[in-house]
């Protein structure tokens, strides 16, 4: 009974660390895409609205671009919420959404750790 409940144990450890990694795998992913986003809103489609007077690019990435951030938001809370995350680390990632380039500096940091 002690060798069964041994496995036991770390059959659940191995699997929570499984979706630990896979839910902030996700969030890298959906961070990576809301930093294009924006990236692509500042550098591309409002020198083509403001220069040459095009705003639909502009007006169909902000509306992809605020999707992604508001999803971005919603599951950076929920992970916060599921993987006991302090606020500062919440905070600092949410800051880091806002911000251009913010997302390089998280996968920066990702990679280095």
């Amino acid at each position: 009974m002690g060798k069964s409940h041994l496995i036991q144990n770390q059959v659940k450890q191995n699997l929570k660390s499984y979706y630990q990694t896979m839910t902030t795998t996700r969030l890298r992913y959906l961070g990576l895409l809301e930093g294009l986003s924006l990236l692509s809103l500042l550098y591309i489609t409002m020198p083509l609205k403001y220069k040459y007077q095009m705003p639909l690019p502009n007006q169909i990435l902000g509306m992809v671009h605020g999707i992604l951030f508001v999803f971005y938001v919603v599951f950076l809370y929920q992970i916060k919420e599921e993987l006991n995350w302090s606020w500062q680390k919440t905070i600092q990632l949410f800051l880091c959404s806002v911000l251009p380039f913010g997302f390089v500096y998280v996968e920066w940091k990702e990679l280095w750790k």
